[in-house]
């Protein structure tokens, strides 16, 4: 696997890892000493508070993350590289009055690899909503 596909597979199992509410795979994707801003809040520094505020998508009752293809510009050294990604949220809130929020997101991320030869992490994050919808939902069943 190349670094571009590396880095790729690294989005996709964010996303799949927070629809899954698989937190620890979550983290997987971070540096231990990462940093990340969603939607203007600045997190404490480190991949337990990134996941701690990510576990707030615990409170819904559904998500899909969608990610476009990422824009990849990778550092000469071949250990960090540049990376924005569009993405689509869909967030089911809880009943009564369940509704879908639809997100357009943006992530603009540094990757890492951590050590020679060793697998691409996030540093940094920042995660911009660039657009929202809300509309009546019916509740997913129970999965």
């Amino acid at each position: 696997m190349d670094d571009r596909d590396a880095i790729t597979d690294v989005l996709a199992r964010y996303g799949r890892a927070l629809d899954d509410r698989d937190f620890g795979a979550v983290g997987r994707c971070f540096t231990a000493d990462a940093r990340a801003t969603f939607s203007g809040v600045e997190i404490a520094p480190g991949r337990d508070a990134i996941v701690a505020h990510l576990r707030g998508l615990s409170a819904l009752a559904a998500s899909t993350h969608l990610f476009g293809l990422p824009v990849i510009e990778l550092a000469g050294d071949g250990m960090s590289a540049r990376v924005e990604t569009a993405a689509v949220a869909h967030l089911v809130t809880t009943a009564p009055g369940s509704t879908v929020r639809t997100r357009g997101l943006r992530y603009r991320d540094v990757f890492v690899r951590t050590g020679a030869g060793g697998p691409w992490q996030i540093h940094q994050r920042i995660h911009r909503v660039d657009w929202m919808a809300e509309q009546p939902a019916v509740p997913p069943s129970t999965r």
